[in-house]
């Protein structure tokens, strides 16, 4: 990261914001180079849209598994804010309770899957719980309420 000519940004952002270092450099350096790929137009994003996108995922306003769909959103979108856009993209960040709903319909929905694998379905469940949140939810709070409603039906 020190040769990279996003250096300075990268210091400003971790030293501004509570997020980790490597989510900063994916976003930073990785993240860009995949949406070239996908045909957007990542040369858009500017340093701002980097800021105000770790502002957004500091204040809990999304996820940072939210962040490749964000920047997404702002590199076809350039004129918008991040706040603007996390509502236009439909990244508005879901609460505790709107992600226990989400687990518990996803383990309904595959209950012979638990049955038959126990504690391993978190794996494969993960996936389809995540899928279905599109990055409105952190990871490790999706994964603590997944275990704990498996453990619950194992009992």
């Amino acid at each position: 990261m020190a040769a990279s000519p996003n250096y300075q940004l990268f210091e400003e952002i971790v030293a501004q914001f509570e997020v980790p270092s490597s989510i900063v450099v994916r976003a930073l350096e990785t993240i860009p180079i995949e949406l070239a790929r996908e045909g957007a137009p990542a040369s858009r994003l500017t340093d701002q849209h980097f800021r105000d996108c770790f502002a957004q995922v500091a204040s809990g306003g999304i996820a940072k598994e939210g962040l490749v769909d964000l920047l997404r959103f702002l590199a076809e979108h350039p004129e918008k804010s991040a706040s603007e856009a996390v509502g236009a993209a439909g990244l508005v960040g879901v609460d505790e309770a709107g992600v226990e709903a989400v687990v518990k319909n996803v383990v309904a929905s595959k209950m012979d899957l638990v049955r038959a694998k126990g504690e391993r379905a978190a794996g494969p469940l993960m996936g389809l719980v995540m899928k279905e949140l599109r990055g409105k939810a952190d990871g490790a709070l999706v994964s603590a309420i997944l275990k704990k409603e498996i453990q619950n039906i194992l009992k």
